[in-house]
């Protein structure tokens, strides 16, 4: 007695051959329509660049890289968001053992964007994402910078 094999289930195969069909043609048309392309960072309006250091009573001075100069002192208790942002970015500087002789880079980019990189890990936070009261926080110390420049 001879066993019949079961002939292949052609609907099945059909809408496998529908369905990888239709994902091929939407990847291609995204593809080359420009829709899976990223698109262009805004300009940047003012940059500046930062380094910290903690002062005696806890607080963070802020200096200006090129001049050493401090521009703005946060006190121990102020500004939450912005010593906790430090904090992380500088407990990643320290986890991979590199220095604080590479500054922080704060932009503003165009349409209320600020960016806050850690020029030694590549970090970068999008501060916008944290609303604009952490916005605010940030804000100054671009404006102090560019005032205080020689």
């Amino acid at each position: 007695m001879s066993a019949t094999i079961a002939p292949f289930p052609r609907i099945p195969l059909f809408a496998t051959i529908a369905v990888l069909g239709s994902v091929l043609a939407i990847s291609a048309a995204a593809r080359f329509s420009g829709f899976a392309n990223p698109p262009a960072p805004p300009p940047v309006i003012a940059t500046t660049e930062l380094t910290f250091s903690d002062t005696q009573d806890g607080g963070v001075a802020v200096h200006d890289y090129a001049t050493g100069k401090i521009i703005s002192t946060i006190a121990a208790r102020d500004d939450g968001f912005l010593r906790t942002t430090l904090r992380v970015l500088v407990g990643q500087r320290e986890k991979e053992h590199l220095g604080e002789q590479k500054p922080f880079l704060l932009q503003a980019l165009q349409g209320g964007r600020i960016e806050l990189t850690d020029t030694a890990t590549g970090q970068t936070v999008e501060l916008e994402a944290f609303g604009q009261n952490q916005i605010n926080e940030f804000l100054p110390l671009i404006h102090d910078a560019e005032d205080k420049q020689p």
